[in-house]
């Protein structure tokens, strides 16, 4: 599988597991990315010993030199190449091909070394662009794991129909055959969403393990999917409860599934897989509230590659904004973003990986102790108390311009007020004036819901 490991690791060795596990490659699927250190012997492997080349295709994929010089490898050996086609992939222009050495990144390494010219590549990557190499799509109208089902029934169709055609040539008949596969795969993907929703409604949740991932990032499904396969039986062993990845089940328009409430409040832990997407995803920030909210006994934050923690203007300004406000939550995501997050790195080896994932377990089998009324555990960042004061009393502010600020606390049951007040504890350094709005924003949350 050769694929750009800014893009596409995570789904790469998704991949790549997934082939492995249902067999649908004689002697196993090679991640590239595992071997890049010696080049020489990466090269001389697609040329002797792969059976095909398929090609991740991203948004980069084409820039890298070692992809290019693995698909020239192929072309020049007669190897049989198949190209994955992701959303974010697009084509070189015609241009581009005739300036190669400026398309191609080739400060991290030159291909000269190895045998290989800007002219072979150049060759080798119009062939590449051809009809003549076969093509299978990664559905972006499904969502959750269904895009990765639907792709390994494409790689299957491809392989029967290939088998036994000499060489890398594939005909136009079998690419009909699999595209019309691919659009019929992606005509009944509401449905198969529609039946696993229906099944997971009607299954014993109590105590099991869910994986919340954000169900429009592919790489973020496909990191998800590596922890579940990977912790799966161990959990099962161990605690004696399964594990569900929820990003199949999420609408990627952003409603909360009727079925989330309920599996929050009865599941025995939540693993929130932060990706890029993951501060704007109202499906994961809505499942993080009310898993806090439920006091969910563990939630646990597991950070990948490219997630960056929000900042204090996140809080104030853009988190509002990504809730539903009729239920709430602000305060709730933010006492999980205090929960020290485990790492998960899918560019990582095996090795790594698997230790990270046994991280998960270890903390899993704790059983650590709520704190609070948010749910929030013994694995907690220390974080500061912060003391409210009583709202500024008009006369105050008139008399000497600023607010004498008391250390004494407000501790209120409702989340609207609690968020009330921390808009008021944002505003203390701001001008009187300012502060003496918040504070009468705060008194008539305060009449209206205490």
């Amino acid at each position: 599988i050769c694929h750009h490991k800014a893009d596409a690791s995570a789904q790469a060795r998704y991949l790549k597991m997934l082939l492995d596990q249902r067999g649908l490659v004689g002697q196993g699927a090679f991640l590239d990315s595992d071997h890049l250190q010696d080049l020489d012997k990466l090269f001389d492997i697609v040329k002797t010993r792969v059976g095909i080349l398929m090609t991740y295709l991203t948004r980069g994929t084409l820039t890298r030199p070692w992809c290019c010089g693995e698909i020239t490898t192929a072309h020049r050996n007669n190897v049989k190449v198949m190209r994955v086609v992701t959303p974010s992939f697009i084509p070189p222009t015609d241009s581009e091909l005739a300036a190669l050495q400026d398309y191609v990144d080739f400060k991290s390494c030159s291909l000269v070394n190895y045998g290989i010219t800007i002219e072979d590549m150049q060759v080798a990557l119009s062939w590449f662009l051809s009809y003549n190499v076969g093509s299978v799509e990664l559905q972006e109208d499904l969502h959750g794991n269904a895009r990765f089902e639907a792709l390994l029934h494409s790689i299957g169709t491809y392989e029967k129909v290939n088998k036994d055609r000499p060489g890398h040539i594939m005909s136009n008949t079998s690419a009909k055959m699999i595209n019309s596969s691919s659009a019929k795969l992606a005509a009944v993907g509401t449905a198969m969403s529609a039946a696993v929703n229906n099944i997971v409604n009607e299954m014993n949740l109590d105590g099991c393990l869910l994986v919340s991932a954000d169900p429009a990032d592919s790489e973020a499904i496909a990191a998800a999917n590596i922890l579940v396969l990977k912790i799966r039986m161990e959990v099962f062993q161990t605690l004696q409860c399964e594990t569900i990845e929820l990003s199949s089940l999420d609408d990627c328009q952003n409603n909360l599934p009727v079925h989330r409430r309920p599996m929050a409040a009865r599941c025995a832990a939540i693993v929130v897989v932060m990706s890029r997407g993951t501060l704007n995803c109202r499906v994961q920030l809505q499942t993080i509230a009310e898993a806090v909210r439920a006091h969910t006994p563990t939630v646990i934050p597991m950070k990948t590659t490219g997630f960056l923690f929000p900042n204090e203007e996140y809080f104030r300004n853009i988190l509002p904004w990504r809730l539903d406000r009729r239920r709430g939550g602000r305060s709730h995501v933010t006492s999980f973003f205090r929960l020290i997050a485990l790492e998960f790195t899918p560019h990582a080896s095996d090795q790594t990986l698997t230790a990270q994932c046994t991280e998960v377990v270890s903390r899993l089998a704790c059983k650590p102790r709520k704190l609070g009324a948010t749910g929030a555990t013994d694995f907690e960042r220390p974080s500061i108390t912060v003391e409210m004061p009583p709202p500024p009393m008009l006369s105050t502010l008139e008399k000497d311009g600023s607010a004498d600020f008391s250390d004494a606390e407000f501790e209120l049951s409702s989340d609207i007020c609690a968020e009330a007040l921390e808009d008021l504890e944002n505003a203390k350094n701001q001008t009187s004036e300012e502060i003496l709005l918040h504070a009468q924003m705060l008194s008539n949350v305060l009449h209206s819901n205490v």
